[in-house]
């Protein structure tokens, strides 16, 4: 982010939405999910750090920030990551457990 800040011609005000569009898509989904009573593991919850910040970081490249803030986005597939890791980590843990 410190890079970007020095080598664009981007206005102070749109570095500033880009800030607050990685840290609410790298955060709140690491809030809602403990919210609704689920612990994501330490590698899930990274993934889905990574997840929302490459989300923000495409958004923006696209342009797509001109039509839906590019919070939301990052914060959807942040917790898309969390809810399909969750569905596996099932799905294998109950075939592991099975007696077929």
């Amino acid at each position: 982010m410190f890079f970007l800040a020095l080598f664009t011609s981007a206005s102070v005000f749109t570095l500033v939405i880009l800030a607050w569009s990685e840290l609410a898509s790298t955060t709140e989904s690491n809030v809602i999910v403990p919210a609704l009573g689920k612990k994501p593991s330490e590698v899930a919850a990274i993934a889905m750090m990574v997840t929302g910040f490459a989300t923000v970081i495409l958004w923006r490249f696209y342009g797509l920030n001109a039509r839906v803030y590019e919070g939301i986005p990052g914060i959807i597939a942040s917790l898309s990551i969390f809810f399909g890791w969750s569905f596996f980590e099932y799905y294998f843990s109950v075939k592991k457990n099975s007696n077929f």
